[in-house]
């Protein structure tokens, strides 16, 4: 894969030429952010983003197998906001 140069911003070029078909269960994915709010969720889900801004904002939750779920959410000075964001994963069969 080729980066663009119609796209402005941070870029990653994987090359996927030696990709095996025998351990397609190996990857890797690799998220670039313009801002430093990110976090991954502890085993039971939860997680904290701390000294977020007040304002508004989308939070987006992603998952290799299912893609994003995002919701709205206001930030106010000095208070905390509770999200419930579900990302259904099904076992494949």
């Amino acid at each position: 894969m080729q980066p663009s140069e119609a796209e402005p911003g941070p870029q990653v070029c994987l090359d996927d030429s030696r990709w095996s078909l025998a351990h397609s269960q190996m990857s890797a994915s690799i998220v670039v952010f313009d801002h430093p709010f990110f976090v991954a969720p502890d085993v039971t889900g939860a997680f904290v983003l701390r000294d977020v801004p007040p304002g508004r904002y989308t939070i987006v939750g992603w998952h290799e197998r299912i893609g994003e779920r995002s919701q709205p959410i206001d930030v106010a000075s000095g208070e905390s906001v509770n999200v419930a964001l579900s990302l259904p994963v099904e076992e494949p069969r």
